[in-house]
């Protein structure tokens, strides 16, 4: 834009700049959030209502001392607001996984290094100056983001072969468990709930309703849930999280499973629900208890994405 010929003293080259920089900074933002997977609540409409705005300031600016004295510190806000807030996106999603997002911070310092110069000739109107550094801005973003899928990549395969190898040993161990389990005289109600405490220690990672597993049974539901209360101290739902956290739990030490797959596998359906009984049952939320195990360090403000969840 800087170098396409000038047309009444120049106001449309400049209203094309103010207005198409901020734009794609903007369009930048969104993408490095859908990327990094990190939403901030009103960050968008309120970054969409600022540069609405500011798009309507360019399009009014009668004359180029309007847009100098007024647009353009208008732009430079903007665009300040714009950088910290990437440069938040990029903390959050790097605490909440350094070993997935560490590839980005070489290539984002750059980045970092270029906008700051950039802006420094805004502030002080001297755009003729300007390093053409931010040339380079778009092949250095796309380099991070294959050595991102390349790390990544071998980091799922080895979450594959470690959730693989326990659902091997915990099919064995099922297999076994039904090999043991001998034909039977339908019992009475009371010896019923010994195969019902074992059916929901084979199958606690199933949705539970207990309409079905009483019709499965052959019981009552409310004199199932009775002296299920009585023979475990627990009522049945109760019960089954704990069988699901005892396996996440398992799952968390033993494998590189992300603590988002794991909560589905044994269970869960909702993710906040996960948290909060795992930290209530273990004292732990799972990135602490992953990270104590591995004998590493554990902020006492915890992961971002515990905090989320808790």
């Amino acid at each position: 834009i800087l170098g396409i010929p000038q047309y009444d003293n120049g106001i449309y080259r400049f209203k094309l700049f103010v207005a198409l920089y901020p734009l794609a900074d903007f369009v930048l933002y969104l993408i490095f959030q859908s990327f990094f997977n990190v939403r901030i609540r009103l960050i968008l409409p309120v970054f969409t209502s600022l540069l609405i705005c500011h798009l309507a300031m360019v399009i009014y600016a009668p004359h180029t001392g309007f847009l100098m004295t007024y647009t353009g510190p208008a732009m430079i806000v903007l665009l300040t607001v714009y950088l910290v807030f990437t440069v938040v996106v990029y903390i959050i999603a790097l605490k909440r996984d350094p070993r997935r997002y560490w590839s980005f911070a070489v290539v984002g310092a750059f980045l970092l290094i270029s906008v700051v110069n950039n802006l420094y000739y805004f502030i002080s109107q001297e755009m003729y100056k300007m390093s053409f550094s931010f040339l380079l801005r778009m092949p250095a973003l796309l380099w991070a983001v294959v050595l991102f899928f390349l790390f990544d990549l071998k980091k799922v395969e080895r979450e594959n072969v470690s959730l693989a190898r326990a659902l091997i040993n915990k099919t064995r161990k099922l297999k076994e468990t039904d090999e043991n389990i001998g034909k039977k005289i339908k019992p009475e109600p009371r010896e019923v709930i010994n195969d019902l405490v074992e059916y929901l220690d084979n199958n606690f990672h199933m949705t539970y309703d207990r309409k079905d597993l009483a019709q499965k049974f052959g019981l009552n539901e409310d004199y199932m849930c009775q002296i299920f209360k009585k023979k475990t101290d627990l009522n049945i739902a109760y019960y089954i999280n704990t069988k699901r956290i005892e396996a996440a739990k398992q799952l968390i030490l033993e494998t590189d499973t992300k603590i988002i797959d794991i909560a589905f596998h044994v269970g869960f359906d909702n993710l906040t629900y996960f948290y909060r009984h795992f930290k209530k049952q273990t004292g732990f939320t799972p990135t602490e208890l992953r990270a104590q195990a591995r004998g590493g360090f554990i902020n006492k403000f915890t992961d971002l994405e515990d905090e989320e969840y808790l």
